[in-house]
């Protein structure tokens, strides 16, 4: 009688639990990318609070308002005030960053393929140009900080959207828009 297991019993199960593993290790990969992907759109929602709290508190000039998101306030843009509005929030997708103006953009109608896009871009969903005379103008004043045409001077609804991979073939809008009704 012999004791022990062959060769090839063990490479066998050496084999079974390759599979597994591999298994296991796209499932995770998959569940990480949607946890990613919820940061993401906690993030937008957080921003679109402060977004709407700084609204008022902009409207009724009340201090502690972010100065990035002020009329008064000489070189503020829209990408500037967005990133006042995200302090403190890390990227989702590359944690060792934190989110900073050049994580917004702005766009008439979304698309996360385009060339430019960034992981949060702002759609004017209610023909608000924010003092510009175009939603195309009002796209390129987002960084500039164009006198009159900066965030203190948007009326209307907004919607922050959520781009993963964007400016790639592979970018794709993570959720629904979040709408915000800005009536400064």
């Amino acid at each position: 009688m012999k004791k022990g297991f062959s060769l090839i019993e063990l490479l066998v199960v050496v084999a079974i639990i390759g599979v597994l593993a591999g298994a296991g290790i796209v499932g995770y990969q998959g569940y990480l990318a949607g946890v990613r992907d919820d940061t993401a759109l906690n993030a937008a929602r957080q921003i679109a609070r402060n977004a709407e709290q700084t609204d008022i508190a902009v409207s009724a000039n009340l201090t502690g308002a972010s100065n990035a998101c002020s009329q008064t306030t000489a070189a503020n843009d829209h990408a500037d005030c967005w990133a006042a509005l995200a302090n403190g929030l890390n990227d989702p997708y590359d944690t060792a960053n934190e989110i900073d103006a050049t994580y917004f953009s702005a766009q008439t109608a979304l698309d996360c393929t385009a060339t430019g896009i960034t992981n949060f871009v702002i759609t004017n969903s209610g023909g608000d140009n924010c003092g510009s005379a175009t939603g195309a103008a009002w796209v390129t004043a987002f960084g500039t900080g164009t006198a009159n045409q900066r965030w203190a001077n948007c009326d209307g609804e907004f919607t922050i959207n959520v781009c993963r991979d964007p400016g790639t073939s592979d970018g794709a809008q993570v959720g629904a828009g979040l709408v915000m009704n800005l009536g400064n």
